[in-house]
C-alpha cells in the first residue's frame, strides 16, 4: 500500500539512496487520489524533493503536508523552514523551525536551525538563545559551537 511505500521512501532517504527513494514516494504520491491527501505521504515526497533540490514542487508537498495534519510530523516543518531559508524567507523559516522544536524539542538540530533563521532577522539574542540550547542537547555539536561564538554568544564566551 501507499503508506508502506512512504515508509520504504523514507529508509532509502535515511540510507543514502535518494535515487531510490525519490522513485519510491512518487510511486507512493501517484499510487491513488487517498494517497495525494496522505500527510505522511506527502511530506516524505516533499523531503525527497527537497533534498533533490526540487524546491517548486518541494514547497507545494511540504506546504500541503503540515496543511493536511499541523500536529503530528516535526520533520515536514523542519524541512520547510530549510526551504525557506534558502529561499530568503527567514521569518517563515523561523516560524516553520519554531513549531518543530516546539514539538520534538530534544531535536538539537532544530534548535540550531531556528537560531540560523533568527540571526538571519538579526535577532541575535534569540539566536544566542537557540544556540544554546542545541548545546545543552549535544554539547559537542560543531555547527552550533562555531555559530555561537561567530555571534559572539554571552554564554559560549563564559564557557570557553
Amino acid at each position: 500500500d501507499f503508506i508502506t511505500q512512504a515508509f520504504y521512501c523514507k529508509a532509502l532517504r535515511l540510507n543514502g539512496k535518494t535515487s531510490d527513494a525519490l522513485s519510491q514516494c512518487k510511486q507512493a504520491y501517484n499510487r491513488s487520489v487517498s494517497a495525494r491527501k496522505n500527510d505522511f505521504v506527502v511530506g516524505q515526497y516533499g523531503i525527497i524533493l527537497y533534498i533533490t533540490k526540487d524546491k517548486n514542487q518541494a514547497r507545494q508537498m511540504l506546504e500541503l503536508a503540515v496543511k493536511l495534519d499541523p500536529l503530528t510530523y516535526h520533520e515536514n516543518y523542519y524541512y520547510l523552514g530549510r526551504l525557506y531559508l534558502e529561499l530568503g524567507q527567514a521569518k517563515d523559516a523561523s516560524a516553520q523551525f519554531t513549531k518543530a522544536a516546539l514539538m520534538s524539542p530534544d531535536e538539537f538540530i532544530y534548535w540550531f536551525w531556528l537560531g540560523q533563521s533568527n540571526e538571519s532577522l538579526g535577532k541575535k539574542d534569540e539566536a544566542c538563545a537557540n544556540y544554546a540550547r542545541a548545546l545543552k542537547i549535544k554539547s559537542d555539536y560543531k555547527d552550533a559551537q562555531e555559530a555561537a561564538v561567530k555571534l559572539k554568544c554571552p554564554t559560549t564566551a563564559g564557557s570557553r
